[in-house]
């Protein structure tokens, strides 16, 4: 645990679990900051934590000079560093989004993704919406708490392995792994509505926010190109059924996501031009689908 991550506690006088005390602040481009708006908007809580974006490319930190001063309204700040500095001027980073802010006193209670969104499905219990899925059942909990942390590490550690090969045995290497896991998924899926049975978990959104963003950036970023999601049917049901769930897709804008990507600070490298790609086509994502949804 890092000054940064301090667990709400029931009663707690420092970070009191009332509503309009925090901001979320976010950015499209990113996997994890997407992770914590997703589970926001489903479970209802933008009604009680604000929210702010940044810029969806990042040159060299998080900015937010789309908002019409340059400035994120709600904290008057012109990038994520300030954020960090405001109460430790001494941090020479990471600023990493996302974060979750005290509005109060400015400083920063969380930057973990994946404990900001349990946050959100236990310490917020209270201020969910009545008709907000419960992403984190009880009966659950040990799958959920296993496959948060071994799905997503096993996809971004090959996929990741796929763009930072230097020889041609370590690309062929990462890329069947890839593969490998995307079709274990896919006979997942052919028999799992979600990944855990019937019930939309917080599982669900760290599987999504990776693969939804493969054929539009990462096929083509790290040349990880042997094949498609459509080439994996129950996979690629699957994750365009939970797209067309409101709180997924106003959260999922592939343009921006795309210019995060190739025009930011990790694209560039890769790239001899500043060029964001035409393709694929995104219409696909709103094929009817087999899931029916609740």
């Amino acid at each position: 645990m890092t000054v940064f991550d301090q667990p709400f506690e029931t009663g707690s006088e420092k970070w009191p679990i009332v509503s309009d005390r925090y901001h979320l602040l976010w950015a499209m481009p990113c996997p994890f900051a997407s992770r914590a708006k997703i589970a926001l908007d489903l479970l209802g809580l933008d009604a009680v934590i604000s929210v702010g974006e940044a810029d969806p490319i990042n040159e060299d930190v998080w900015s937010f000079s789309h908002y019409p001063d340059g400035k994120e309204p709600t904290l008057q700040v012109t990038n994520l560093k300030d954020v960090y500095s405001f109460k430790h001027p001494e941090m020479e980073g990471p600023w990493t989004i996302p974060v979750l802010i005290d509005k109060e006193s400015g400083e920063v209670v969380r930057q973990q993704s994946a404990e900001i969104v349990r946050d959100f499905t236990t310490a917020f219990r209270s201020f969910h919406s009545p008709k907000a899925p419960d992403l984190y059942p009880e009966a659950l909990r040990d799958s959920i708490d296993k496959a948060n942390t071994e799905l997503p590490n096993r996809l971004n550690r090959a996929l990741f392995g796929i763009g930072g090969a230097k020889i041609q045995k370590e690309y062929d290497d990462k890329s069947r792994q890839f593969f490998e896991e995307l079709s274990t998924l896919n006979e997942h899926f052919a028999k799992n509505t979600y990944y855990h049975g019937d019930p939309l978990t917080e599982t669900d959104i760290f599987i999504y926010v990776i693969l939804v963003r493969f054929d539009q950036v990462y096929a083509q970023l790290f040349q990880a190109n042997a094949h498609q999601l459509s080439d994996f049917p129950h996979l690629w049901d699957y994750l365009r059924h939970l797209y067309q769930i409101p709180a997924f897709k106003k959260n999922t804008n592939f343009n921006r996501i795309k210019a995060g990507a190739f025009l930011g600070k990790h694209g560039r490298p890769r790239l001899y031009h500043p060029v964001v790609p035409a393709g694929p086509s995104q219409e696909a994502w709103e094929q009817e689908t087999k899931r029916t949804h609740s």
